[in-house]
Formats: C-alpha cells, sequence, structure tokens
C-alpha cells in the first residue's frame, strides 16, 4: 500500500510458493502471478486494492462499495463431450454469471448485538429497479456478492397465502450504466456497473429490447394471475376461520348448509388445480403432463428467456396461448366470486359470521 516500502503477505488461498512475475490484465483488472512451478494463480478484479492503495482512509468508511467489472449476458452452452462427469473429473472454475460487486464493510457481524443487513440498491438513471438484501457478513473487510442483471418481478401464483419480504426476480435489464447503492444503518456507498451483451454474438439492442417488452408482458399475466389466485387463497383462509368459529362456538350446520361448505370448498380446489394441476401425493420423482395456466405462462417464458436474437413466431404464439389462457381464467374467478362466493357469504349471514366477507 506503500509502493514497496513495506510488504505484508497475503495468504487468502495463495500458496506458499516462489512467485515470478505479476501482471495487471489491463481490462478485467485481474492480478495474473506466475510462480516458479511454472503455474498461473488469478486474483479476479483487484480494484478494491487498487482504490485501498490511493485511499489509505477508505477502511475507516463504514461501508464501500467498488465500481464492478463489466457484467455480461452472457449465453451457457453444454460442450461436446460426456454428458454426466464421473467423480474426480477436472474442470476449471468459470467465472460467476452475472454482475459481480466487490464491497468493505468495517464491522462484521461477529459480536454485534444488532445484525442489520446491507441493503444493495440497482438504480437506473434516478429509477430503483432491484433491491437486495444482503446478509451482513461475519469478519469485516473485503468481500462480494453478485447481481444476476435482472429487475424486480412480480410475485408467483400460490395455493396459500404468502407473506415474504424477499423481492422477486424480474426481466434481465437492458445494456447500459447502471448506479450500485450499498446502505447499512445510515451509512450508504455508490458506484457504478456496466452491462453489456455477450459479444460472441450476432445480438442487437433491438433484439434485446424485444426480449424484454415480451418477459414484461409475461410479467403482466403473471400477476393477473396471482390475484386470482390470491383471492381463492383468501377464500380458503376465510373457510378455515369460519370452521374454526363454529367448533369454537359449537355450531352445528344443517345437513343443507353442511353441503353448501362442502361444495364451496371442493369449487375453490377445482379453481386452483386449472392453474397448479391437481396435487399429486405420490412420492419419488413423478410427472404430471396436464397442461394448466402456469404451465403455458412458463413454456412461454422459458423460451422467451432463451432468445438472444429477438423473439420468432414461435415464442409469439406461445405468448398468444398464455394470454388467451389466463384472460379465460380472470373471467371464471371472478364468475365465482359473483355467483358461487356471494351466494354462499349470504346463505350463512345468519350464523354472525363476520370471518365471511365478499373479496376483491
Amino acid at each position: 500500500m506503500d509502493k514497496g516500502k513495506n510488504w505484508t503477505k497475503y495468504t487468502n488461498g495463495f500458496p506458499t510458493v516462489s512467485t515470478k512475475d505479476l501482471l495487471i490484465h489491463p481490462r478485467e483488472k485481474d492480478l495474473v502471478i506466475g510462480t516458479f512451478g511454472r503455474a498461473l494463480w488469478v486474483l479476479d478484479d483487484i480494484r478494491p486494492l487498487q482504490q485501498l492503495s490511493s485511499r489509505p482512509n477508505l477502511l475507516d468508511e463504514e461501508i464501500v462499495v467498488f465500481d464492478a467489472p463489466t457484467a455480461y449476458h452472457a449465453a451457457y452452452q453444454q460442450p461436446t463431450g460426456s454428458r454426466f462427469g464421473a467423480d474426480a473429473l477436472f474442470n476449471g472454475e468459470n467465472r460467476p454469471s452475472g454482475g459481480r460487486i466487490s464491497y468493505y464493510i468495517k464491522k462484521g457481524a461477529e459480536g454485534l448485538k444488532t445484525k442489520d443487513s446491507i441493503h444493495l440498491f440497482v438504480l437506473k438513471e434516478s429509477d430503483t429497479i432491484r433491491h437486495l438484501k444482503i446478509k451482513r457478513p461475519e469478519k469485516p473487510g473485503f468481500h462480494r456478492t453478485s447481481w444476476r442483471l435482472d429487475e424486480k418481478g412480480v410475485a408467483n401464483p400460490s395455493r396459500n397465502l404468502r407473506n415474504s419480504s424477499r423481492e422477486p426476480s424480474g426481466a434481465d435489464v437492458l445494456p447500459g450504466s447502471y448506479t450500485l447503492v450499498t446502505q447499512i444503518g445510515d451509512h450508504v456507498s455508490q458506484a457504478s456497473i456496466a452491462v453489456e451483451l455477450d459479444p460472441r454474438l450476432n445480438a442487437s439492442l433491438d433484439d434485446a429490447k424485444a426480449v424484454y417488452q415480451a418477459t414484461k408482458s409475461l410479467e403482466n399475466l403473471t400477476d393477473e394471475l396471482t390475484a386470482s389466485t390470491n383471492r381463492l387463497a383468501k377464500a380458503n383462509a376465510q373457510l378455515k376461520a369460519f370452521e374454526a368459529q363454529l367448533k369454537a362456538n359449537e355450531t352445528n350446520l344443517e345437513d343443507e348448509d353442511k353441503e353448501a361448505l362442502k361444495s364451496i370448498k371442493s369449487e375453490i380446489t377445482t379453481l386452483q388445480d386449472k392453474v397448479f394441476g391437481k396435487e399429486d401425493k405420490r412420492q419419488g420423482i413423478t410427472r404430471n403432463p396436464e397442461m394448466t395456466v402456469l404451465t403455458r405462462i412458463r413454456n412461454a417464458s422459458r423460451y422467451v428467456q432463451s432468445r438472444k436474437t429477438g423473439i420468432t413466431a414461435t415464442e409469439e404464439q406461445l405468448m398468444g396461448y398464455a394470454e388467451k389462457a389466463v384472460k379465460g381464467y380472470t373471467e371464471e374467478v371472478t364468475a365465482f366470486f359473483d355467483a358461487q362466493w356471494k351466494g354462499f357469504v349470504e346463505r350463512m349471514s345468519p350464523l354472525q359470521a363476520p370471518v365471511l366477507s365478499s373479496i376483491e
């Protein structure tokens, strides 16, 4: 840190071995080390160390995030050869996908009473497009995390109500410059990251925009479907509360009312099965070939996300199937709540069941 006046041994994974040459890769900012044993040892992205050498007071900051290496929407393909590797097969370690983000934190979680998380915000111009929470590391010092180059997404459909604080993943971001903001408590740091397309592919920005717009359209369909399944999940929750209320009050339903309760529960299950498929309670690896509303969306999404050079007629057709399925299902759920559910709530109203209500 003082241009060679003092030396500190680096032991973070580097062996005790005679070192013959050092080279900093000008583009990647990787430190390439040549050893006496004719080996190469690479320390990825030494930007944090470079900044530390010019900013010794950096270690006094509570948190510092560093400018990240250029991140690529890399395309992956299985190499030719064996399909499944056996034990002890040597493989080099690939560069992790997504954006590699380095940061420094003055205090680790070890010994702290309040172990608050690190908040990572990704901004496009002034808009926050992603918010990630990172567990505070046990040890202070330099650490790395990753961002998979995505925006905030929408919640997926579920049979049951979920209360998750995790932000869902969404569409891949378009190429461009983005701002990284880390925050812990009142302490904030800011850096930048550039995102580019895979330079090995013949893909254009227009191609990326077409895939992005298709992904956003499928997100809207997913959001619409989630709204419908949430209504059904809320109805199920009300029915469970209603049955618990009957038990607590020692109230016995008339046979017709029992049949109405059984019927409404069955109708909700039938509607849910159209999205998630019938529940398969078999053990082991099973496969359900049933085509559901959710399968329609997932099929379209899988094809769209695999496209690197624009959308084809195949993706457009699959998206059309998904849209038709979601719109039809929304109408079916709406009709159920406007008729069967409304009638059931009115039927049970003499029992003074405040847990039952209309569900918007």
